[in-house]
């Protein structure tokens, strides 16, 4: 796990419905992580995390987290 990255525990189950829209995201953006998600993907995105319960602060920073680019990224999920 990366230094700065903060562990999440939660039940199996959840961790799926986190990890579908995600999943979903990257599928749509592709590997290459010098490109970055655009807005119809970040609003669905943002819809998925909102009906599993988290909070719009959360969907931001997850979201914008998603929008800057990363060599991280690409190794992702």
């Amino acid at each position: 796990m990366h230094i700065d990255t903060p562990e999440v525990k939660m039940a199996a189950s959840l961790r799926l419905k986190v990890e579908k829209p995600i999943k979903e995201g990257f599928a749509l953006r592709g590997n290459d992580s010098s490109s970055t998600l655009d807005e119809q993907v970040i609003a669905q995105v943002s819809a998925q995390l909102e009906t599993l319960g988290f909070q719009q602060p959360q969907i931001k920073k997850a979201t914008l987290s998603l929008t800057q680019r990363s060599p991280l990224l690409g190794k992702l999920l």
